[in-house]
């Protein structure tokens, strides 16, 4: 790896409570701890987040992350962490996917896990911090972006302590590319008491903000492109196609996100199937309510989906419903 590398800690209770305004003065992203498992809520978090978010007014880059446990679904742990967190706008998601204290959680609750946060969170990446010394050879495609671990000896200063990581580490794994690599647990922080996990990012921060949080800009307007599709009994499935990333798509994707949604009145059920070229087929079926919007999430991600099928089951041609699709 070449280029510019900029540093930043990653911290729990363990930590105490940062000085999140020294910590940036000489890091340019960090990452807090917000919940583990079902039970358990960092009580530094109610603190650390607002102190975040003020320094990341000039640029630092913060996340917040979901430690999974072995114990109950990654779907509920989920929840649980969003009940916490709240809103996490200007932050980046991370799902921590290692050993925990009671025992390994499951490939599964951590695929379950960032499919729940899409949901509660759709229009966030959400990383996954997945050691392949922990993972081997699961795929990690499931995860937006990579948080990869290996460390160095040695305690002090992070830039002498990264200057020991081979280049190797930052190899491919799972399907995924680390766009982190967290090469210590003995890092000495300004605004942090005692050592701290510190990871590497080769770039500026522009740039990882790009990769890792929500597109601000954009958040708050529709999609550049807004498909409207209106689902009526008996007619054949409406194909979308979903060409950013797709297998036979070789331009540039001209677009970060997409989200597909459902809605209509109780009765009609829509049928879905995302055709991702890299897991198979998805198959989706939605019983819609008046009054609420379905948000559909793929168990991958968009970007290996190359169409979608949408089209109605039920027979009840008095009931409306409709499916938007949007890209931005």
């Amino acid at each position: 790896m070449t280029g510019k590398v900029i540093y930043g800690p990653d911290c729990s209770s363990f930590q105490g409570s940062p000085d999140w305004a020294r910590v940036s003065a000489v890091c340019r992203f960090g990452a807090e701890k917000v919940t583990e498992g079902l039970t358990y809520v960092n009580p530094r978090w109610a603190a650390a987040k607002p102190a975040m978010l003020r320094v990341a007014r000039h640029g630092f880059v913060p996340l917040a992350y979901l430690f999974l446990d072995a114990k109950g679904s990654g779907g509920a742990q989920a929840e649980f962490f969003a009940k916490h967190a709240g809103s996490l706008s200007g932050f980046g998601i991370v799902v921590d996917f290692e050993r925990a204290p009671d025992g390994s959680p499951s490939h599964a609750q951590a695929v379950d896990a960032t499919r729940e946060l899409r949901k509660l969170y759709p229009r966030h990446p959400v990383g996954g911090y997945a050691p392949h010394w922990f993972t081997d050879s699961q795929s990690l495609t499931f995860c937006d972006w990579l948080w990869a671990s290996e460390y160095v000896l040695g305690s002090g200063d992070p830039a002498a302590l990264y200057s020991r990581v081979p280049a190797s580490w930052w190899a491919p794994y799972g399907g995924r590319t680390p766009l982190l690599l967290q090469f210590t647990d003995k890092a000495s922080i300004a605004g942090i008491s005692g050592a701290v996990d510190c990871s590497a990012f080769h770039g500026p921060e522009g740039q990882l903000a790009a990769r890792v949080l929500p597109d601000a800009l954009k958040a708050d307007r529709q999609g550049d492109d807004d498909m409207h599709i209106t689902l009526v009994p008996g007619q054949p499935p409406v194909s979308i196609p979903v060409w950013a990333g797709a297998a036979d798509y070789k331009e540039p994707p001209a677009y970060k996100y997409c989200a597909l949604d459902l809605a209509g009145q109780s009765g009609a059920v829509v049928h879905v199937v995302l055709h991702d070229h890299a897991h198979g087929a998805q198959v989706i079926t939605r019983a819609l309510t008046t009054g609420k919007s379905e948000h559909i999430v793929p168990d991958h991600g968009w970007s290996s989906v190359s169409t979608v099928d949408v089209k109605r089951t039920d027979t009840r041609s008095s009931v409306g419903a409709s499916a938007v699709f949007r890209t931005w």
